[in-house]
This record gives C-alpha cells, sequence and structure tokens, in this order.
C-alpha cells in the first residue's frame, strides 16, 4: 500500500493526529493508517492517486501552516518520471528550461513539470511531472514537442528498486546494518575495500 512521511512534532500528541487527518480530509485524502514515528507520521492511503494528492499544492500549503512536512518518497519520485530514449537532435539540442515550456504549452493534459533532464554524451531525457498519472498517460500516449511527436515506444516509466543494503560491511540484499553479523571493531572502506580504514 503507499505511504508516505510526514515530518512533525509532537507526534505522540492525541491532538496532532487529529489535525493531521483533518487536514488530510479536508483534501478528500483518507488515510488507512496513521503511525506515529519519533519524528513524525507514516500515512498510509489505499491508491497512488491519494498518495498524490497529498503533494498537491493546495493540500501541501495547508499542512505547513500546521507544521507539517511531507517528504517524497523515492518510489513515488520514479512513478512521477519518464525516460525517453532516441530523442532527435531537433529537440535535444534545446534547453531543459525550453522543454519544459514547451511540454506544457503542446500538451494540454500535463498540468505541471517539476523539471526535465538531459543526460549528457545521449540522447535520454528524464522528466519528472506533478503526478505519476500525468508520467503513466506520456508512457502510454507519447508527446509532443517542438512540431514533433515522441511515441509511446520510446518512453519508459522510471522504475525504483530498493536495495536492502549494510553500511557497515556493504554487503547488498542479505542484511541491514542493525543485523550486521561483523564484529564492532568491524573496518572496511566503501570505494577501496581495505579493511584498515573507512
Amino acid at each position: 500500500m503507499p505511504r508516505v512521511k510526514i515530518k512533525a512534532n509532537d507526534s505522540k500528541d492525541p491532538r496532532k493526529q487529529s489535525c493531521l487527518l483533518g487536514i488530510l480530509s479536508n483534501n478528500e485524502i483518507y488515510a488507512t493508517k496513521l503511525i506515529p514515528l519519533s519524528d513524525g507520521f507514516a500515512v498510509i492511503t489505499s491508491t497512488d492517486e491519494d498518495l498524490d494528492q497529498i503533494y498537491q499544492l493546495q493540500t501541501c500549503s495547508e499542512l505547513e501552516e500546521y507544521g507539517f512536512f511531507p517528504q517524497i518518497p523515492p518510489e513515488l519520485k520514479a512513478k512521477r518520471s519518464i525516460i525517453v530514449f532516441n530523442v532527435k537532435p531537433h529537440i535535444f539540442k534545446n534547453t531543459e528550461e525550453d522543454i519544459t515550456h514547451e511540454l506544457q504549452q503542446h500538451n494540454s493534459w500535463i498540468n505541471l513539470i517539476h523539471n526535465a533532464f538531459k543526460f549528457s554524451n545521449s540522447k535520454t531525457m528524464k522528466i519528472t511531472f506533478g503526478e505519476a498519472t500525468t508520467a503513466l498517460k506520456a508512457r502510454d500516449h507519447g508527446v509532443r514537442l517542438f512540431h514533433m511527436s515522441i511515441p509511446k515506444h520510446q518512453i519508459q516509466q522510471e522504475k525504483f528498486y530498493s536495495i536492502q543494503t549494510c553500511f557497515k560491511c556493504y554487503t547488498m540484499e542479505d542484511h541491514n546494518t542493525n543485523s550486521c553479523p561483523q564484529h564492532k571493531e568491524f573496518k572496511i572502506c566503501s570505494e577501496c575495500v581495505e579493511a584498515t580504514h573507512t
């Protein structure tokens, strides 16, 4: 289920919990579970649309007014982004700002673009939208840019992969730092793999 962390002080205070739930429901967002954390709350929603709604300008402004600060999870950032491959030089030669402006001008269904990023030494760019549904629509239908159409087969939604990593011994997909089997004095360098320093 989609979840988001919302930072706040006094997360154990029941009034703070009620205030947060009130703000969310006023904005048509209904949490399925609210988990108090040491520095805020984990809000679990039933749909990605509810999660997206938390990050709308009106909702964010109201949350911040009452001392709540939503943190965008990496999974949601990925769902809001598309990767465009084999971009024609006619399009790629433009600045990232011009690409963003052109996308909004010629694709009426795009409400908000956070940024466009061109990967150097390639013909690939990443576009991050304000909503996951916009990224899905771009992936499924393509986009128009500078009098050209980028078809859907050149577009993929970004994928997020959660990889469990131990930051003590740097083993991946086996255990996390809290349950590392190495002894307390264990040292290893994350860059050169020598066991004499970190």
